[in-house]
């Protein structure tokens, strides 16, 4: 963690979110000077134990610098520590991926909202084996909840909570990931289950 603190400070630079709708949430936007596609907005909630990732995205291609980039979940962890001041960090409670509007993330949600139209306010859990059956133009779709709990978390949205876990979980008190919950077409929670 000295390291990933080291190169944050030295490479990373963090500022109040000044475009809507991160503004008005009190996100803040951590940039790579001189690298415009490194951009992550994250509003942190200390008092409720949330992280609301509004976007999260490393350089790619010809801006990828020559020294080691963070993952997201390292931003999100360094920015979560930082919201409680020196004091003991809370346990993390849920990250909302906010605004999934694009890539595989809301392609699933998309692919969810055509199975059940009541897919809002859905909980996906890892036990549930309740099966979908939808007669589609492929032909029919079998599923369990289950299935699409896993499926969501191997969407670009999902994949940095389980390296949340994995590399943060014991500073952030969490054990593993309990429950992902359809907020709405567009945010979607993912709740950490805790030691």
């Amino acid at each position: 963690m000295a390291e990933r603190r080291r190169r944050f400070a030295e490479h990373y630079r963090a500022e109040p979110a000044k475009e809507k709708p991160y503004c008005d949430d009190g996100a803040e936007h951590v940039s790579i000077p001189g690298i415009p596609a490194a951009m992550y907005v994250n509003a942190i909630s200390a008092a409720q134990g949330e992280i609301r990732a509004w976007h999260n995205a490393n350089p790619v291609g010809d801006e990828i610098p020559d020294w080691p980039l963070l993952k997201t979940s390292d931003i999100q962890y360094l920015r979560y520590e930082a919201a409680f001041n020196g004091a003991r960090v809370a346990p993390l409670r849920r990250i909302v991926r906010m605004n999934v509007a694009s890539g595989n993330g809301s392609e699933m949600v998309l692919y969810l909202s055509n199975l059940n139209t009541r897919f809002i306010g859905m909980t996906l859990t890892p036990g549930d084996l309740s099966e979908w059956r939808v007669d589609g133009q492929a032909g029919p779709v079998s599923a369990t909840t289950s299935d699409f709990f896993h499926a969501f978390l191997g969407t670009d949205n999902g994949a940095s909570s389980i390296w949340l876990v994995r590399e943060h979980g014991r500073r952030l008190g969490i054990t593993g990931i309990e429950k992902v919950v359809i907020v709405n077409a567009q945010n979607v929670a993912i709740h950490f289950s805790h030691s």
